[in-house]
């Protein structure tokens, strides 16, 4: 049976479950890339459930939103990230990087080719 790029993404990653429509199923992931719209409830999450360390082969934070700080509270979150990251074995992306952003893709642009785990 011929599979789609989908199926074969997904079985190639499975780790546990039956990949058909309506089952819970567990993939194995090699990269991360967190933004920090997100990675504020990310990290409190990972704190929550007592992770010492992420356990994949690349994790990647990166800041590009709100980047004109006209409170404090970004800058708040910032630097909560940038603590912690490291914690988490986490690499942390300073705001106002363009090398590391154009890198890595923005909100918009996200470059998946730099993300996805190659199929063998």
């Amino acid at each position: 049976m011929a599979f789609n790029l989908t199926q074969t993404l997904i079985n190639s990653r499975l780790v546990t479950g039956n990949p058909k429509p309506g089952n819970e199923i567990a993939l194995r992931i090699d990269q991360a890339l967190l933004q920090d719209v997100l990675s504020t409830l990310v990290m409190l999450e990972l704190d929550a459930m007592g992770v010492e360390r992420v356990n994949i082969g690349l994790a990647a934070q990166y800041i590009d939103h709100n980047l004109l700080e006209t409170d404090n509270r970004n800058g708040d979150e910032h630097l909560f990230l940038r603590s912690a990251c490291p914690r988490f074995g986490i690499w942390y992306s300073r705001r106002r990087n363009r090398r590391q952003i154009l890198a890595t893709g923005n909100a918009r642009h996200t470059n998946h080719r730099l993300l996805l785990p190659q199929i063998t």
